[in-house]
């Protein structure tokens, strides 16, 4: 028998989109901050597509993803969504759909681990 239940997230993503909303929040990646940057978004940008975020938007956990270019590791949350970045909202119409894997430090800060298109 096949277990189809999908893992449930390390982290409440109520925590995460709270710390993103007091602006405690980090990209600690250099790929993740590449990626950022080769898509034109400002931190406004990802802090709205993070709080556009639902639950039924989590795809997986992922333990022990390398932070600060694999000086430590966490384990992490993705997620998926279609996003118009014009209007700044959710779009699963024409959206593209962004991958992003967030995590909660011990110093109460929400990191953004990976961010992408999907």
């Amino acid at each position: 028998m096949v277990n189809d239940t999908k893992p449930k997230p390390y982290y409440e993503l109520a925590s995460i989109k709270t710390l993103v909303n007091l602006d405690q929040f980090f990209v600690v990646n250099r790929r993740a901050n590449n990626n950022l940057q080769d898509l034109d978004w400002d931190l406004h940008k990802l802090k709205c597509f993070i709080l556009a975020l639902k639950e039924e938007h989590f795809v997986n956990t992922y333990p022990e993803c390398e932070i600060n270019n694999g000086h430590a590791i966490i384990n992490c949350d993705g997620y998926k969504m279609q996003f118009d970045d014009a209007n700044l909202k959710e779009d699963k119409r024409e959206g593209l759909e962004f991958f992003i894997k967030l995590a909660i430090s011990n110093y109460s800060k929400a990191l953004i681990v990976s961010f992408h298109l999907s």
